[in-house]
């Protein structure tokens, strides 16, 4: 099965089952999914489950798209890590986060950080674990916290990162990784 059958027979089950907790007989469902694979495509593409949409950035009124953001500054000789401001507030400041490779640890004394991976996956390494994150996930680490990201090698992982207060791209100090 591909994974976008996988993906849809996901998301028929899902509906059926909440059909059915909202007291639909079995039988009803069983003659409502004779056509399961008109249904599940319809219904698939109402939930977000008939195929991958681009990610998208919307800060206020302006909509960013990540897909030009992974060809940016993909150049070996350039530093691991490729940041794209998107906007900023009194109060916080968003960005666009390619990860090309291993950044070095560090911490934000003054800063803390909301991390949402919008494509690839990687590792984030923090003092006391390593978690493993892919598109969707999300991530919080604290003013002070030691941490660093390392992009799996199927390619470069590109995530929002909301910097509290904003950001000016200079609280970043180098901490020991305990490698």
């Amino acid at each position: 099965m591909t994974q976008m059958t996988l993906r849809r027979q996901a998301c028929c089950d899902l509906v059926e089952s909440m059909l059915f907790a909202w007291g639909a007989s079995r039988r009803a469902l069983r003659m409502m999914w004779s056509s399961r694979i008109v249904v599940g495509l319809a219904l698939g593409g109402f939930l977000g489950c008939a195929g991958p949409r681009p990610p998208l950035v919307v800060w206020g009124g302006a909509t960013h798209e990540v897909a030009p953001v992974l060809g940016a500054g993909s150049s070996d000789s350039e530093g691991p890590v490729h940041v794209e401001e998107i906007g900023r507030t009194a109060a916080a400041s968003l960005h666009l986060v390619t990860a090309r490779r291993a950044e070095a640890p560090h911490r934000h004394m003054y800063h803390d950080l909301l991390v949402t991976v919008l494509r690839g996956s990687g590792t984030l390494h923090l003092p006391e674990r390593t978690v493993r994150l892919a598109a969707g996930d999300v991530a919080f680490v604290p003013r002070g916290m030691g941490h660093w990201f390392e992009p799996d090698a199927q390619g470069p992982a590109v995530a929002a990162a909301l910097f509290v207060p904003p950001f000016d791209g200079t609280d970043s100090e180098p901490v020991d990784s305990g490698r």
